[in-house]
């Protein structure tokens, strides 16, 4: 197989909903590619904040692995710089003769130096090639959503600007990966481009054509936009509050900007994926569609991300379309971490890293493969994951085991969480809070409740999380479940 090139469309806080569920956001562009691309509709990120998400993306490894564990602009420099001497998917591309690029927002690591990991050309935000380009500030907002507290600043959670896409910085990014792609087709080398867009991230603000276009749009409400968080760790609840006063009108404005500004996100890739076809080279470019982690935007009562291991946050879109891959859905569970050292192998490209996620080499089979060899049973093998959660700027400690439909949010700080996803896919009931059926001896609910903290413990020693691993002291024993049989100390 030709060794292919690579384009990247990285977002940030994309919620996989956004772009799987049909009707809910105009994104014609991404609609399209996906019509001829893998979409992995249980993708999750390995870590719901954009630092330890995006270094694992990066190296393959969990965050406890590569050293990024919190978003780094709160951190000292020192405490969430990537591991010495951990490899890079990108170092693997120009050892296996690739020219690389990266444009847009890094957010890595504290350096903000992608040509340190690989990346040979650097057009990330602070480089002078992306600064000058001329954009302009989003000015003042009309309408839009504010939050404020008590000893808080006020802050805007959404808002529409008079200012269209192509001034402000996603148009400046997509401009510069564009005049990237016409330099990088003139050499006789494969290339990889990376075009990370710091949209939709909040404060959701959009366009005010864009906004307009959703002119009598209507979403249902998520029943769990109005969950009261009985049964869950009292944190969740006291961030919550600070959205509490929020109307009902001004909740769906908010939503009605956050998929406002996936629409103009879906325009500039378009620009891009345009170009593509133009230059004759669909055929032998990989593309790669996610995002560094999701938003829960309103579910919950809350938004952002942060407190609370919710699937509006973890579960994220995975799209890949590429030679030789087929086309059609796919539900294996897939951590983002595991994305580029399965892609190269997948491609016969040599890669360093050892990756902390299991590959999914077999949930990307040629085409020409028989449809056996990707039966829905072959989507079912795939079904653990595991995340973990450090804190931000409020540091606390929290693992989350996806095992078949079972999801346990393990709690160093409070009441662990054990939910049904397929019978409870809004997360609502807590069946390991007080007096939970998972806290039972007996049943299907116990039984399954022991075998998924098995298995955290299993996943948490096969990566090396130590500190977790040994927390069999006994001043330290915040499980129900421990160690010992795996071998904790």
């Amino acid at each position: 197989m030709q060794t292919p090139n690579i384009l990247v469309l990285m977002c940030d806080q994309l919620q996989a909903r956004a772009v799987y569920e049909p009707g809910l956001c105009a994104t014609p562009h991404l609609d399209r590619l996906r019509e001829r691309a893998l979409s992995f509709t249980r993708a999750y990120t390995p870590n719901a904040v954009c630092s330890p998400a995006r270094a694992s993306l990066m190296t393959g490894k969990l965050p406890h692995n590569h050293n990024v564990m919190w978003v780094t602009h709160t951190m000292a420099p020192d405490q969430v710089r990537i591991r010495e001497g951990l490899p890079h998917f990108a170092e693997d591309l120009v050892r296996a003769g690739y020219r690389t690029s990266y444009v847009g927002k890094w957010h890595v690591e504290p350096s903000e130096r992608p040509s340190w990991y690989g990346w040979q050309r650097d057009r990330s935000s602070r480089s002078p090639e992306l600064a000058c380009r001329p954009t302009r500030p989003h000015g003042e907002l009309l309408p839009s959503v504010t939050i404020s507290g008590e000893g808080y600043e006020t802050a805007t959670l959404a808002g529409v600007t008079p200012v269209g896409p192509e001034d402000r910085a996603m148009g400046a990014i997509v401009d510069t990966a564009r005049d990237e792609l016409r330099d990088l087709v003139k050499t006789d080398v494969p290339w990889c481009l990376f075009v990370s867009l710091p949209e939709p991230h909040d404060p959701y603000i959009t366009g005010l054509e864009a906004y307009r276009g959703y002119d009598g749009w209507a979403m249902d409400r998520p029943a769990n936009w109005s969950d009261d968080l009985a049964g869950r760790p009292r944190i969740y609840q006291r961030a919550a509050a600070a959205f509490a006063p929020l109307t009902d009108e001004e909740r769906m404005l908010a939503a009605r900007c956050y998929y406002a500004s996936i629409s103009e996100i879906d325009a500039r890739f378009g620009l891009l994926l345009d170009d593509l076809s133009r230059l004759n080279l669909e055929e032998e470019t990989v593309v790669v569609l996610t995002t560094d982690h999701g938003d829960y935007l309103g579910a919950h009562g809350m938004y952002c991300k942060n407190l609370g291991a919710w699937e509006e946050a973890y579960n994220v879109p995975l799209v890949i379309r590429g030679p030789g891959i087929r086309t059609g859905a796919s539900r294996a569970r897939v951590g983002t971490h595991a994305l580029f050292p399965s892609l190269l192998r997948h491609y016969d490209i040599p890669t360093q890293i050892a990756c902390d996620a299991p590959l999914f080499d077999d949930a990307l089979p040629a085409q020409e493969a028989a449809p056996a060899d990707f039966s829905p049973a072959g989507d079912d093998a795939h079904t653990d994951g595991f995340a973990e959660y450090h804190g931000g700027r409020l540091l606390l400690t929290q693992r989350i085991v996806y095992h078949d439909n079972w999801k346990l949010v393990w709690n160093g700080f409070d009441d662990h969480e054990f939910y049904r996803l397929d019978a409870d896919p809004g997360e609502l009931e807590n069946l390991a809070g007080v007096n939970g059926p998972a806290l039972d001896r007996t049943g299907e609910i116990a039984e399954a409740y022991r075998e998924v903290t098995r298995r955290l413990w299993l996943e948490v020693a096969r990566t090396g999380d130590a500190t977790l691993l040994n927390s069999q002291y006994i001043g330290l024993r915040a499980s129900e479940i421990g160690p010992v049989s795996i071998g904790g100390a």
